[in-house]
């Protein structure tokens, strides 16, 4: 649980370095962190269902951010 719970917060940081360009601390904290998470993660078996369950919420997330991206581009709307 601790190592989902450091790759969570990494991506979190990867995030906020997306959302706020240029700030080194949450970026570099994130990367670490995720590093540190996925490294955890290793070492034990990994199960399908586990899998499935963490990558849903970041597909449909990569999905929605798609969508907004192309309702943007049909409307010539700028952000």
């Amino acid at each position: 649980m601790r190592d989902v719970l450091l790759a969570v917060a990494g991506l979190c940081g990867v995030y906020a370095e997306f959302i706020w360009p240029g700030k080194v601390i949450p970026g570099a904290a994130g990367g670490v962190l995720l590093m540190l998470g996925i490294a955890g993660m290793m070492k034990g078996p990994v199960d399908m269902r586990a899998v499935e369950l963490l990558g849903a919420p970041f597909a449909l997330l990569t999905l929605a951010l798609l969508l907004i991206a192309w309702r943007g581009r049909r409307n010539k709307t700028t952000f």
